[in-house]
């Protein structure tokens, strides 16, 4: 399977994201400015979530696991960031609220 799919940003510039089982494994690329560094950007999660048969690639290749877990972990992570987001307010509006001295 080799898929190639050119996707436009919101910026008028074009990305081909890339897909290739050829080598017996595999493999994901993105011409943006994240794909050049190796990093898996939005691009390619998108067609990894909406082509089916990619879909199937990364189950037939044993990727899918690690990719549930990776999201797993992200959400959790996000939910840890907005508490302590929460708690930093909490702590700042008990430290640094207004002195007032009672007379």
């Amino acid at each position: 399977m080799k898929k190639k799919f050119k996707i436009e940003n919101d910026s008028g510039l074009n990305y081909i994201v890339t897909f290739d089982d050829e080598a017996g494994s595999l493999k994901a690329s993105c011409t943006c400015q994240a794909g050049q560094h190796f990093t898996l950007c939005k691009h390619v999660i998108k067609y990894m979530e909406e082509d089916k048969e990619i879909a199937e690639a990364l189950e037939n290749y044993g990727l899918i696991d690690i990719y549930n877990e990776y999201l797993e972990k992200k959400e959790e992570a996000e939910q840890l960031k907005e508490e302590a987001k929460n708690l930093k307010k909490k702590f700042a509006r008990l430290l640094l609220g207004r002195y007032r001295n009672k007379k």
